[in-house]
């Protein structure tokens, strides 16, 4: 199994943004790419067996310029708190636990912002797979598409031409996923999937048992396969 990785159009759309002509440009080399790339492994004694699987781990789009971003140490004191953040979202981790902060913090950002919403990891919606994980933060500041939010106004930078991390619901959050293989059914469509079914769909390809417990659905593309010849 060979694994390749380019991130020429995320670095140009991001740098540029969606739809301008450096992004443009890049989605243009990176399909050259894979037309070299395909007609290679026609091209070999063995190419009718290979897997073929494309995918992009999110989309992106770009900033609402009439909506100023949401700067949270000018509404709220954020000693104490980590913020680890991206433009569209902050997440705050909280040092010492003190949940009546995070209540308030929460509170007073919903209070002054119309261009997002502050949430606890159990009140976000369930589509978002939000577990009980320590990973998760006390408190998601999640921006509506276009908007932005930031810890402080040093970290403008982190907003950028064309971003991502807008909620997922969101179709220019989508990414691609395309396939081909000797058992992958030609010309068939599917819906919205997430990233993480695609993972149980390599392991039946490759006849591997799952090594413990996924988060992708372990049904849904493996059953779509042909079979065995």
């Amino acid at each position: 199994m060979i694994t390749l990785y380019t991130e020429d159009v995320d670095d140009h759309t991001h740098w540029y943004g969606p739809g301008s002509a450096e992004s443009l440009a890049a989605i243009g080399r990176v399909d050259h790419q894979l037309g070299t790339l395909l007609d290679g492994i026609a091209a070999l004694p063995h190419g009718k067996d290979v897997y073929v699987l494309l995918v992009s781990d999110h989309g992106q789009a770009a900033y609402d310029s009439q909506e100023p971003p949401l700067v949270l140490d000018q509404i709220l004191d954020l000693d104490g708190v980590r913020a680890v953040e991206g433009g569209p979202f902050v997440y705050l981790y909280f040092t010492k636990p003190d949940r009546s902060r995070v209540l308030a913090s929460r509170d007073i950002i919903n209070s002054q912002w119309n261009c997002g919403h502050a949430s606890l990891p159990g009140e976000a919606p369930a589509e978002w797979k939000i577990s009980a994980s320590s990973r998760f933060p006390d408190l998601i500041v999640q921006a509506n598409p276009g908007c932005a939010v930031i810890s402080t106004s040093s970290m403008q930078h982190k907003m950028t031409a064309g971003d991502h991390g807008w909620p997922p619901e969101m179709p220019e959050m989508r990414g691609i996923f395309f396939a081909m293989g000797p058992r992958i059914p030609a010309d068939r469509k599917l819906g919205v999937l997430r990233v993480t079914d695609i993972y149980p769909l390599m392991l039946a390809i490759l006849e591997l048992p799952a090594p413990g417990p996924i988060d992708g659905d372990p049904e849904l593309l493996p059953s779509l396969l042909l079979p065995p010849d």
